[in-house]
């Protein structure tokens, strides 16, 4: 049996500064994070015995929405986006396609919404362009 804490620190104007990943209770390990004036994440990377790791990179297009997650990839040599993220024109999230992690496996989430703007669907599809898992959301209101 294992937990996993996270101590999220903001500044004074409320900017998010690093996140400490205590697994268990002894190890951790702190992320450092590089945000821009508007406080959105740019950069992350994690200090080990005072030396900054593996950076991670975060994109944005022009209206702020987040479109790629982006790490240096072995095997290829150059930095790859482990997450891309794909939006419908109202802004809701349309699809995110992830890469294993030094690998060059792809898979995709497609997410559907009722006309609330809620999801109703989220479908999987594996590095084979296959449907491998699906999600159906019902929703029940009360007054």
């Amino acid at each position: 049996r294992t937990t996993e804490t996270h101590r999220w620190t903001y500044d004074l104007n409320g900017v998010l500064q690093k996140m400490v990943r205590i697994k268990g209770t002894t190890d951790s390990s702190t992320i450092q994070l590089v945000t821009d004036a508007e406080g959105k994440v740019l950069e992350e990377f994690t200090v080990a015995d005072g030396k900054p790791g593996e950076k991670t990179y975060y994109y944005y297009d022009e209206k702020g929405r987040l479109t790629d997650i982006v790490r240096y990839n072995e095997r290829a040599g150059k930095l790859l986006p482990d997450m891309m993220f794909d939006y419908y024109d109202n802004g809701l999230p349309r699809q995110m396609v992830s890469r294993e992690p030094g690998s060059f496996v792809q898979s995709t989430w497609i997410y559907l919404y009722d006309e609330k703007e809620l999801v109703t669907e989220e479908k999987f599809y594996n590095a084979q362009k296959k449907l491998a898992g699906r999600m159906a959301y019902q929703y029940q209101f009360r007054k």
